[in-house]
């Protein structure tokens, strides 16, 4: 009965050991895991937290920033905003629409980062299947590029009958190209549709044949590829239209995919995988929006615009309908024009007006369904763009102090300048340029060198290459980075001149002068805004140190040493990892 009762004992003190082991890691894991808490500043009794700070310091620090020494920065951050608050500066129209403008960049991103981004699967096995889809297989096609339907099924029958061959066809427009670069030998190396036509002429058929191009699927139209699947080697196929002409394909070869090409793609494969399944989620996500929002598109009215008459003949029917507001007529015309003014300041090809005015009404669809869906989930309320935003609009009211007290500050006078001016002339002047070369070496040798220059008149570097073995590198001097002794031997010479030997150093020397560029002292005209900026610059932030100094007297700060000395341990920790 006692041994029973001693190993019973003995399991006991087992188990309370093998216990305490575990627990004790595990708290002293937990302590020093556990970020720093607790009140860190008290402004007028508001206790401002370690929390607080740490929010404030990840979005306030700019890149090559330390952790500052107190917390200081963050209290007169604080004053700022305070003071900001009481004046109501958040009534600013311009504080407001920035906000907006920033509230709804950041929404789309955090709609975009859940709807899109988020939702796209990388994984081996749908990369391999999205490749074998539209990577593999790879053609090596014979491209035959005809002005009608007509001319080119009628070279299909020739080439069908072996009447004729790929080989000649192109032989036939390689000519034609030749004449056409005499004619104009600084054409447009990269051939496209409208220069075939332009060499072609109006009676010729055939634009273009390009011999053995390497396609993959994503590469083609999808006629092509629906044509290619259907064909074997050496098959022509009919002709498809493409653009404004029509094209002949040939198959003459075909490399099926593997793993070996796709590890070699993988990088094309996942980008291209990016942008298929961004554009197939964006798709779905307007197309439940459309639903949502209840949206009517008025697509007999939009058919019918036409965008050579005049804006002021548009009026406000809308074109486009959702549950909450309307795109007018004149509104979608407005986007219509913008863009049609840009196509032709640069120089970008004019699609059909109908065709445009579809596509850019259904952009504007998209765009107000998506940036209303953003704005309705109201991310700003959801960690973590809520904190960035909190971030964003007390920042933005300091800044807005920031503009008043700059603006209250005296303007600098043209008095005040023209005495900077003439007080920092050293500043603003620069030093003499010596180009030249220093030439160092063992003095006999320096000797010889100039000897063979100055008696023998023959080339310094040259000579000093062969003597020396490595020839002499000019360089450029500024007057005041060179020792007394060097300055005063460089001013003596002239241009092309070779100075004594003497020594420099441990060794010896002599100087080569290919040019003196001379000191040069701009105009106070040609300085004067970088002066003024900086004056007003110190202007400002004599008013903003004043202005804080009176903020700091009518408040009462208290600082918790203790916890802001763990909390900056921290920081400095977090910041050295990155």
């Amino acid at each position: 009965m006692d041994r029973q009762r001693d190993e019973a004992m003995h399991e006991m003190k087992v188990l309370i050991v093998a216990l305490v082991l575990c627990i004790v890691p595990l708290t002293w894991l937990n302590s020093v895991q556990a970020a720093v808490d607790g009140t860190v500043v008290t402004i007028d009794g508001d206790e401002l937290t370690a929390e607080d700070i740490r929010n404030w310091w990840r979005n306030w620090r700019e890149e090559g920033m330390t952790v500052p020494d107190t917390p200081d920065p963050y209290i007169e951050w604080q004053l700022f905003l305070r003071e900001a608050e009481k004046m109501n500066l958040f009534d600013d129209p311009r504080y407001r629409h920035e906000l907006e403008v920033y509230l709804k960049v950041t929404s789309l991103v955090s709609l975009k980062n859940e709807e899109v981004d988020g939702k796209i699967d990388y994984n081996e096995e749908n990369l391999w299947s999205f490749y074998q889809e539209y990577f593999s297989p790879q053609w090596l096609l014979n491209i035959l590029i005809f002005k009608d339907q007509e001319s080119a099924e009628k070279t299909v029958a020739e080439l069908r009958a072996g009447n004729t061959t790929v080989a000649e066809l192109a032989k036939t427009v390689a000519e034609r190209g030749k004449q056409e670069q005499a004619k104009n030998p600084h054409g447009e190396e990269a051939v496209d549709v409208e220069s075939l036509q332009r060499q072609a002429g109006a009676g010729e058929t055939l634009l273009g044949v390009q011999e053995k191009v390497a396609k993959r699927p994503y590469g083609v139209e999808m006629s092509w590829r629906e044509s290619l699947a259907a064909m074997n080697k050496g098959d022509f196929s009919p002709p498809l239209s493409w653009q404004d002409v029509y094209v002949v394909l040939q198959p003459v070869d075909s490399v099926p995919g593997d793993r070996e090409d796709f590890a070699v793609q993988k990088n094309n494969v996942q980008n291209r995988y990016r942008k298929y399944r961004t554009a197939v989620l964006t798709n779905d996500l307007v197309g439940r929006l459309k639903k949502k929002y209840a949206v009517k598109i008025d697509q007999e009215r939009i058919n019918g615009l036409d965008p050579n008459l005049p804006l002021e003949q548009y009026g406000d029917t809308p074109v486009i309908t959702f549950s909450t507001m309307t795109v007018s007529e004149r509104q979608l015309m407005e986007k219509v024009k913008e863009e049609i003014e840009v196509n032709k300041k640069y120089g970008f090809q004019q699609e059909e007006l109908g065709a445009m005015v579809r596509r850019i009404a259904d952009g504007v669809m998209s765009q107000t369904l998506i940036t209303m869906e953003s704005l309705d989930r109201h991310y700003e309320r959801k960690s973590p763009t809520k904190e960035l935003f909190d971030f964003y609009q007390r920042h933005k009211l300091v800044k807005k102090l920031e503009e008043h007290i700059r603006g209250q500050a005296q303007e600098v006078s043209d008095e005040e300048i023209a005495a900077y001016y003439q007080e920092h002339l050293a500043d603003f002047t620069s030093p003499q340029i010596y180009q030249m070369a220093m030439i160092e070496g063992a003095e006999e040798d320096l000797k010889k060198v100039w000897l063979d220059v100055v008696v023998n008149g023959k080339d310094v570097m040259a000579t000093a290459e062969e003597r020396l073995g490595q020839r002499p590198q000019v360089a450029s001097y500024p007057a005041n980075h060179l020792t007394p002794e060097v300055k005063a031997r460089a001013d003596a010479l002239a241009k092309n001149d070779l100075s004594q030997v003497f020594p420099s150093g441990e060794g010896f020397a002599m100087l080569y002068m290919v040019e003196s560029v001379p000191s040069r002292t701009p105009k106070l005209t040609d300085v004067r805004e970088m002066i003024a900026k900086k004056l007003r610059n110190d202007r400002f932030q004599e008013e903003k140190e004043k202005y804080l100094l009176a903020l700091r007297e009518k408040s009462e700060i208290k600082i918790n040493d203790k916890t802001w000395k763990k909390l900056r341990e921290e920081l400095v920790k977090d910041h050295e990892k990155k």
